[in-house]
């Protein structure tokens, strides 16, 4: 039977044997014309549902996001090592949910587990809020961002704890570029076959995460 996708079949003839309650894929390929010598063939994949009772149900997710921030003087831009006072503060006010990262000009907060987005949200919000908050009371600003578009690396101080120090050892270089931030979002599944069914289906869309990944154009002052 053709494949369909709200009501309408598929371009290209893709097909395949649909049970309800069952998920497929198809698999087609498109013919691509380019100005190389040798036509470009691209994959499709169509994810088709046909609902049943079973297949109604809400999968039982959990949602748990982390955010990397860096700390500037808000005038000028540039970076500032964190003072002793807004780590305590903040480590105070919002417990396991904030801690410091590798770079002294770099925090990090994680939300506690979260039932839906609308609830991760808010948390989020709320720890973005308290960060700018303390970050404030001390003249600097936090910015969420994958890295600062002018920032030397090399005027940059790593935390002094165990951890970051070992890591700076072991890495050495490699570790000490790391002025890098980013966002987590941690989903947790708790069907074992679902889990290893969405792990196969997320294979497919790599490149497309990996390129929405790359979200900073600028490293130290260079497009």
């Amino acid at each position: 039977m053709p494949v369909r996708w709200g009501g309408r079949a598929l371009p290209g003839g893709a097909c395949g044997t649909l049970v309800p309650g069952e998920r497929k894929f198809s698999y087609q390929e498109t013919r691509v014309e380019t100005r190389a010598r040798f036509p470009v063939f691209l994959p499709q994949i169509a994810i088709v549902s046909i609902e049943s009772p079973r297949m109604r149900d809400e999968p039982d997710l959990t949602l748990g996001i982390e955010e990397e921030y860096l700390l500037v003087d808000p005038e000028s831009g540039d970076l500032v090592h964190a003072p002793d006072g807004v780590m305590s503060e903040c480590q105070a006010r919002l417990g396991d949910s904030f801690s410091p990262e590798f770079l002294r000009c770099q925090v990090e907060i994680g939300t506690p587990v979260a039932a839906n987005i609308r609830e991760a949200r808010q948390m989020l919000a709320d720890l973005r809020g308290n960060v700018a908050e303390i970050a404030g009371k001390y003249g600097l600003a936090p910015i969420a961002a994958s890295c600062h578009p002018y920032a030397d690396w090399r005027e940059q101080v790593h935390t002094d704890k165990d951890r970051y120090n070992q890591l700076s050892r072991d890495m050495g270089g490699v570790a000490r570029r790391m002025l890098i931030s980013g966002m987590h979002v941690h989903v947790g599944v708790a069907n074992k076959a679902l889990r290893i069914d969405l792990m196969n289906q997320f294979s497919y869309f790599l490149p497309w995460l990996l390129a929405l990944s790359a979200s900073s154009p600028f490293w130290q002052g260079q497009d």
